[in-house]
């Protein structure tokens, strides 16, 4: 994954996870959506992918399946500017 400041590290769907899971989704939607946002980026076949990618994709899965929950992930986007 390749970070806002050009910097890469490995994913880890755990970080996902946590976000989730902070924002306020239950442990089994929490992974239930970081597999699905997962196996979408794998599908991708790229070696690096942008973390604004990744971040973007959650935003797309909450806003699909949980638009309350993505409405918090939302701001809190916001309060990391």
């Amino acid at each position: 994954m390749k970070k806002r400041d050009g910097t890469t590290e490995v994913f880890h769907p755990e970080k996902i996870i946590r976000v989730l899971l902070a924002a306020g989704l239950s442990e089994s939607d929490a992974l239930q959506t970081a597999q699905t946002i997962s196996q979408y980026l794998h599908s991708l076949h790229k070696k690096t992918v942008a973390s604004l990618l990744i971040r973007d994709r959650v935003q797309l899965e909450l806003d699909a399946r949980f638009p309350y929950t993505a409405g918090l992930y939302r701001w809190y986007q916001k309060t990391k500017v």
